[in-house]
């Protein structure tokens, strides 16, 4: 398929067919990545960030992974230990 691209600001822009958009699962408003590679340019959708809880992460703390404290000499300027 074939489009043409539209000046938006100082960028440009594509349209995505309506149906081309439904069959790679996106919308309007949805976050995508932009690649570009040696045959192109490749849009895809953005993979969601992780959300991390602390509780969780804490959980995963072990004897084995634990890490001494670190001595990081006295404060400067106005830090406070």
């Amino acid at each position: 398929m074939e489009t043409v691209l539209a000046k938006w600001g100082n960028s440009l822009g594509v349209r995505i067919p309506k149906g081309m958009a439904a069959d790679a699962g996106l919308d309007a408003g949805d976050a995508v990545s932009i690649t570009q590679s040696a045959e192109g340019i490749v849009i895809k959708k953005a993979q969601p960030k992780p959300q991390y809880r602390l509780a969780d992460l804490v959980s995963q703390i072990t004897d084995e992974n634990r890490h001494e404290a670190t001595e990081w000499g006295d404060p400067m300027g106005r830090e406070i230990w």
